[in-house]
């Protein structure tokens, strides 16, 4: 447990999947510098930098495309990550394995004491273009059934040698 200290020394906070970028625009009106923001769709990407750039935060924020089975882009050096976060990554009924892959891979080489901070909404199950959205909670409410969000949690974490808290 613990806090997350604010990432110093050339330390840096690599986001996974940041869609418009708000969360990495936060950190860096917050402070925080050195923020590696990714997505996998490339006009998500340049709309992301667009909001970057309005907020004149682009000395903190670089954004990054990056399909989480592929290696690292170049000039993203895992290796100097102190903390990766993401936000509904988890969303769509359907594996993410990749996920997972990725998450292991960027804590095997990121620095001493790194963590990964996911934070995932549950939602009400509605179907949309892109699959269902499906998070059950268990009736003892101890968990989650039938869903993406336990296969994550139970399965594909596990599978890199990972686990939630």
């Amino acid at each position: 447990g613990g806090a997350v200290a604010h990432p110093g020394g050339g330390g840096t906070v690599l986001e996974l999947g940041a869609g418009t970028g708000e969360l990495a625009i936060l950190l860096a009106r917050a402070g925080w510098r050195n923020i590696v923001a990714t997505d996998g769709d490339m006009a998500v990407v340049k709309n992301m930098k667009y909001n970057v750039n309005v907020n004149k935060l682009g000395h903190a924020v670089r954004c990054v495309r990056w399909d989480w089975a592929d290696p690292a882009p170049n000039g993203v050096a895992l290796d100097s990550v102190d903390l990766c976060i993401g936000s509904d990554l988890v969303y769509y009924d359907r594996a993410h394995a990749d996920l997972a892959a990725l998450l292991a891979r960027v804590l095997a080489a990121a620095r001493p004491g790194a963590r990964a901070l996911l934070m995932s909404r549950l939602r009400i199950a509605h179907r949309d273009s892109g699959g269902q959205v499906v998070h059950r909670p268990t009736p003892d409410g101890s968990g989650f059934e039938g869903c993406s969000l336990q296969r994550f949690m139970e399965e594909e974490l596990p599978a890199e040698g990972l686990c939630a808290r």
